[in-house]
């Protein structure tokens, strides 16, 4: 066997995590035809890998997205330096605009968990604000969760 590679994502649990499972979906999927210990081992390999490569695949999905975040987070702070200034333009406080709409979209699958969902309604509420601010004279998707 062998081990899934497994790096440190900070509190994304290992692949391992989801094994106990998979005495119920050889129950599920192959049935009573499993018994012999060589089909019951290849039946415990097949979901071993299969749980394996789709974790591994979603663990990359949430790497990927944590660096857009990131990235995303730069920008907003960017984009808020720029408005601060007294001389900004329409145009930096479109583009503030624009970079807390991506983020927001960015944040809508991982808005159960505690931090995220908090930030993303912090950025909703000052998207809302801005939009009635400036009396919606900059094109914004709908606002509502």
């Amino acid at each position: 066997m062998h081990a899934i590679a497994q790096p440190d994502l900070g509190g994304i649990p290992p692949a391992e995590r989801g094994f106990p499972v998979i005495p119920a979906l050889i129950d599920k999927w192959f049935g009573g035809n499993v018994e012999e210990y060589q089909s019951r081992e290849a039946a415990w390999n097949f979901c071993r890998q299969l749980l394996g490569i789709t974790w591994q695949r979603w663990r990359k999905t949430v790497k990927r997205d944590r660096g857009a975040i990131d990235a995303m987070e730069a920008e907003v702070q960017r984009t808020t330096a720029e408005c601060a200034k007294p001389d900004s333009s329409e145009e930096a406080v479109k583009a503030h605009f624009q970079a807390l709409q991506a983020l927001v979209t960015k944040l809508a699958p991982y808005q159960v968990y505690p931090t995220k969902g908090r930030r993303r309604e912090e950025i909703l509420k000052e998207l809302k604000g801005m939009a009635a601010s400036l009396n919606n004279d900059i094109d914004a998707p709908e606002l509502d969760e």
